[in-house]
């Protein structure tokens, strides 16, 4: 049984399959989060959900109970604290989020502190540019 990390942004969501103490699968879904998507991911990996961590702008406003799992919100920062230190393989570090807004986290062994950020980061530059010159 696996556990969907799923962080939903204001651009992209972004999905990841955890078992076993190992990323199996992952998954940017792009223009928002949609359950059809989501579902499609699920499907097409055969992934049999155990539990639903969510994070991002859009956590708090879906409802996974059709899942029949434990669903938990972990906050923005604590999830790219922790993300930033398993993907790194530290235990301490200065963990830097770009997306549609940026984020500069401290991780220590005492925790994380947030030490600034900008609401402007890629997913914002990208969205400007593509409204500007690509799509009508």
């Amino acid at each position: 049984m696996s556990i969907l990390g799923i962080d939903i942004g204001t651009s992209t969501t972004k999905v990841v399959e955890y078992k076993d103490d190992k990323i199996i699968n992952t998954k940017i879904l792009r223009d928002g989060f949609s359950k059809e998507k989501l579902n499609q991911f699920i499907n097409e990996n055969n992934i049999i959900i155990e539990k639903i961590v969510l994070t991002g702008i859009g956590a708090t406003k879906v409802d996974m109970s059709e899942y029949n799992v434990s669903v938990h919100i972990v906050d923005e920062f604590t999830a790219i604290a922790k993300g930033g230190l398993y993907l790194a393989g530290k235990e301490e570090a200065l963990v830097v989020s770009v997306g549609t807004g940026t984020a500069f986290i401290e991780v220590t062994q005492e925790g994380a502190k947030h030490l600034g950020g900008t609401g402007v980061g890629a997913g914002t530059l990208f969205n400007f540019c593509n409204k500007i010159f690509w799509r009508k």
